[in-house]
């Protein structure tokens, strides 16, 4: 079995973070780690990028309107807050928008959802006025909250905010969910995940939350946005400490003494002990990860790096896929864009295609 590398192994960037309130304002499931639910039910999270196909009035915002500047914000925030996020999701800004556009746009057609065009420019606003801890951590920016919709429990939903409970549990490997009460910690989330504020332990496959700095972390209990797990060898549990955010800075890219180096920022922990800038962006089919672990670590540019067991950190990037393109829920080939789910038919295991969810009911 291959693992995916988002952005290098943990070890070598640090703790993988996520996009704050980026993915949770659509329905996307993104190749990073993304938003205050975990990248197995952005929908869960919060989705303000959704409203109902109109304005609020004459004298509110169209559609089109509310959907295009909350894609410019959303993206321009990333842009400002990580450059390595951004070309690592999509690639450029420009796709980063159109992407975000769309997802925001079938969203409006989400029957009873509470969201509208002038909450998405609520989010918007509250975007841009956001710092970059805030907006690219685990805790949503409460205008950019999913809000109380018009479905009832058990109801087939694609976003939060259609749902009366703010919360669309989606099984893995499905477009559709159905409306569901946001789990709290100590839930199972093997097949749904966490929605909001929580994440799903690795080992025991239930929700619990991110781990403050100082705090104990281990396989289950995930350090918060900003901090790593250094564990010593041969140890259980290690503390949260935060990420080396300076090139140059004394790093341990196996986290066992020091933190490893912040991958938000753009930095990787080489062999030399001493952070470092990313060598540079892969594009889909080439070789990504550790190509030198004392000096070159590259990236990929809208994809994810698969690296095969035993292959020390070197793999191959993963274009992340269109609408209708193939797509991979273990992790072993390409993640969906901003937008769609990979969706699994049948005996087909892990592979699937990229299917937009929008047309649930």
């Amino acid at each position: 079995m291959a693992s995916r590398l988002l952005a290098a192994s943990l070890g070598s960037l640090g703790s993988i973070g996520s996009i704050g309130s980026l993915a949770c304002l659509g329905l996307a499931l993104v190749a990073l780690p993304s938003c205050s639910s975990s990248s197995s039910s952005d929908a869960n999270g919060g989705d303000v990028g959704t409203g109902d196909g109109g304005g609020d009035g004459a004298l509110g915002p169209s559609a089109d309107q509310a959907c295009a500047g909350l894609a410019k914000a959303r993206c321009q925030r990333l842009a400002a807050c990580s450059s390595q996020d951004l070309t690592t999701r999509d690639g450029d800004e420009a796709t980063c928008e159109a992407r975000e556009k769309s997802s925001c746009l079938h969203g409006l057609a989400a029957p009873s959802t509470a969201s509208t065009p002038s909450t998405a420019e609520a989010c918007a606003a509250a975007i841009a006025a956001s710092t970059c801890p805030s907006f690219l951590g685990n805790v949503p920016i409460p205008a950019c909250a999913a809000k109380a919709g018009g479905l009832a429990a058990g109801a087939s939903c694609a976003f939060a905010s259609q749902c009366q409970s703010t919360f669309c549990a989606v099984p893995k490997g499905s477009a559709c969910g159905i409306c569901a009460p946001v789990p709290k910690v100590g839930d199972s989330c093997l097949s749904v995940g966490c929605g909001p504020d929580l994440h799903c332990g690795k080992t025991a496959q239930l929700c619990v939350a991110f781990v403050a700095n100082s705090g104990v972390c281990d396989g289950d209990k995930v350090c918060d946005f900003g901090l790593g797990c250094v564990t010593a060898k041969g140890a259980s549990t290690g503390t949260c400490q935060p990420l080396v955010g300076t090139e140059g800075g004394a790093c341990d890219g196996k986290e066992q003494t020091l933190p490893g180096c912040d991958r938000s920022l753009g930095l990787w922990c080489p062999s030399t002990g001493k952070c470092a800038k990313v060598s540079g962006f892969a594009k889909g089919g080439e070789a990504c990860g550790l190509i030198d672990p004392a000096a070159t670590f590259l990236s990929c540019s809208s994809g994810a790096c698969i690296v095969p067991t035993g292959a020390a950190g070197k793999g191959t990037c993963a274009a992340t896929a269109a609408e209708g393109g193939a797509c991979d829920i273990g992790g072993d080939g390409p993640a969906c864009v901003v937008g769609t789910r990979c969706v699994v038919s049948g005996d087909a295991g892990t592979i699937g295609a990229c299917v937009s969810a929008s047309s649930c009911k």
